[in-house]
């Protein structure tokens, strides 16, 4: 036997293991989002004011004269943009609540919105290249003071449109794709 005695620990330790960390990502992006939502609210509600009060003052308000000149005789298509609009509004809503609970009904209804608003985007792009002649022959537009023709600047905003309609889902898409989000995601209930 060896003179060396071992000593045993009476006492649990008093430094405890670290937690592992929460990623703060998924609060942020459910703030940013609550954000977004709050202030697409505040503008349909200046909207709905701005529509009441046009109707009450005018004789002759035409719906489709106040959303432009693309939608000119189509108050269907205002109607249908204002809904799907709404829609996405909806889902991104359930993302951000999502988010913040941790819960994989966020990622899903995120990637959800991400569809959705890339089709919006797309889609208005090329409503509004394809309705370029009834914006060209729009009363009042060609007496803006500006050097470059209005269609140019139109077909730019749309194309611009595209871009970023086709940027945000794919942005989104990898972000939850990634493997440090999908570490995160895939351990929440």
């Amino acid at each position: 036997m060896t003179n060396s005695s071992v000593i045993m620990p009476t006492a649990p330790p008093t430094v405890q293991p670290e937690a592992k960390a929460r990623a703060v990502w998924p609060t942020v992006l459910g703030i940013f989002a609550l954000c977004v939502v709050g202030l697409e609210c505040v503008g349909y509600v200046f909207a709905a004011i701005g529509l009441i009060w046009m109707s009450l003052s005018a004789a002759e308000f035409d719906l489709a004269s106040f959303a432009g000149p693309a939608y000119r005789g189509m108050p269907w298509a205002v109607i249908a943009v204002v809904l799907f609009d709404f829609s996405i509004l909806c889902v991104l809503c359930v993302a951000a609540i999502g988010m913040l609970k941790r819960r994989r009904y966020g990622v899903k209804a995120a990637r959800a919105f991400a569809m959705m608003l890339g089709f919006f985007f797309v889609v208005n792009g090329v409503f509004t290249l394809l309705n370029l002649d009834q914006i060209r022959n729009e009363p009042g537009l060609g007496d803006i003071p500006i050097q470059i023709p209005i269609e140019n600047l139109i077909i730019i905003q749309a194309v611009l449109a595209m871009q970023l309609g086709i940027c945000i889902p794919v942005a989104i898409i990898a972000w939850f794709g990634s493997r440090r989000a999908k570490r995160e995601w895939t351990s929440w209930a």
